[in-house]
């Protein structure tokens, strides 16, 4: 009995050893931002720059950071190999006949399907862990294509409130020079609404502009998880650094090997392929095995070997199987697929480049000589040679052609960072000092 009472204590303390505390982690009660030196830089930040702070700084990365290290410890927990199972139990006689005394029995039993399948259970938790890791880095990339857009849009809609701000001063564009043309005899009344409305559409094109700034600014500076009010000044925004088509297909040969959402599935499509290794050792009968050593009320030992079997007879484990091996086929297909897309969408992201840089060339080329006709027009109307209405033709035409201009960059450069993307292509900044540059 005494044997018995010490082979108990010690099974308890060596489960116990090992044990983990608790403590308490409560939720926090307010809203906190980061606010990191850059916040109070003297320069303005560069599109690099911002997308290194998105990296370092995303609420959102933060999570998926979490969730990656709740798969290594799922990788931990499969790595260890399954428990004995300990079982012990006393008999104490109620009676109070002669010679009896208390019995008791206690053994161990031990799973060998737990332990068969127990290299594909640590295997298929390893590969996790890997797409885990994989996925995070995807994400991070999404990130920064995202705080690289948010740039793009933020400048560009300054872009276009300093243009139409312009318009509305610096060109005499207002409603007083209307009315007062409409004093000298120079306007018509009747004409006069046709102009109003021109200039009420660039004020509501200017509100818009205004708008669209504050929120991509406003959406940057979360997805930096800066404090609403906290400062956020950026470089001017030059032209885009485009890939070459030569450049563009040897990136595109390395894309299955380097994008971190491909190595991903690969990894997700190893760990399947360990599920149906595992749902195939799995159909093989269970076998448990015992040892028991006891001694009943009569003071008789006994020594036991047991076998439990769990005979395949109806259930073979064909159903988990073909749900392991349609599983696999499905991520199979959706590799497949990742890659088709991969190449589809390069290929047409770079044809639209061609259409949008051409575009781009002509209207730049084009706008030297409106920008000089729209600033004639605007002396020539001071100066009574030209009526409001013509110097109102001549500004519209020069806006709208302004207007298509920031539209096309805006449109090259999202073009660009999605191409990047797709690629896992290096940062490059193309940032300069002037925010005007680009016009």
């Amino acid at each position: 009995m005494q044997k018995f009472k010490g082979l108990l204590l010690t099974a308890t303390l060596l489960a116990l050893g090992g044990c983990a505390v608790y403590s308490p982690h409560p939720l926090p009660q307010a809203a906190h931002f980061i606010t990191p030196t850059h916040a109070k830089e003297s320069h303005p930040l560069t599109m690099v720059e911002v997308a290194q702070r998105a990296v370092l700084f995303n609420p959102d990365l933060e999570i998926d950071r979490k969730k990656k290290n709740v798969s290594q410890a799922q990788a931990f927990q499969a790595g260890l190999l399954p428990n004995p199972q300990f079982s012990a139990s006393i008999d104490h006689p109620t009676n109070s006949g002669a010679g009896l005394i208390n019995g008791y029995s206690y053994g161990l039993t031990f799973d060998l399907l737990g332990l068969i399948t127990h290299p594909a259970n640590a295997a298929i938790a390893e590969a996790k862990a890997k797409q885990a890791n994989e996925d995070l880095l995807w994400q991070e990339l999404q990130t920064v294509a995202r705080a690289r857009l948010l740039f793009v849009q933020s400048q560009m809609a300054g872009l276009r409130v300093s243009l139409l701000s312009k318009a509305r001063t610096s060109l005499n564009f207002d409603l007083n020079s209307i009315n007062a043309a409409i004093r000298n005899g120079d306007l018509a009344p009747d004409q006069a609404d046709g102009d109003i409305s021109v200039l009420l559409d660039i004020q509501s094109q200017l509100g818009a502009a205004q708008r669209k700034e504050l929120t991509s600014l406003g959406d940057l500076k979360a997805l930096v998880n800066l404090a609403p009010d906290a400062p956020l000044d950026l470089q001017g925004l030059g032209a885009p650094e485009m890939l070459g088509e030569a450049a563009t297909k040897q990136a595109l040969k390395q894309v299955v090997a380097n994008r971190p959402d491909l190595v991903a599935l690969r990894d997700g499509y190893d760990a399947q392929e360990e599920a149906v290794f595992k749902a195939v050792l799995s159909q093989f009968p269970n076998l448990q095995i015992g040892f028991t050593k006891a001694s009943d009320t009569s003071n008789v030992h006994t020594t036991s070997f047991g076998v439990t079997l769990n005979l395949p007879i109806f259930d073979r484990g064909q159903g988990q199987i073909a749900i392991e091996r349609a599983t696999r086929e499905q991520l199979r297909a959706e590799y497949q697929s990742r890659i088709n897309q991969a190449e589809s969408n390069v290929a047409k992201l770079q044809s639209e480049d061609v259409v949008i840089a051409d575009r781009i060339q002509i209207l730049e080329t084009a706008m030297v000589s409106l920008k000089v006709r729209a600033v004639n027009a605007a002396k020539a109307a001071r100066s009574g040679d030209l009526s409001v209405a013509s110097e109102m033709q001549f500004i519209q035409s020069w806006l709208n052609r302004q207007n298509e201009l920031i539209d096309l960059r805006e449109a090259l450069w999202t073009n660009v960072i999605t191409l990047d993307t797709l690629l896992a292509s290096p940062l490059h900044d193309t940032s300069t000092s002037d925010k005007d540059a680009s016009q």
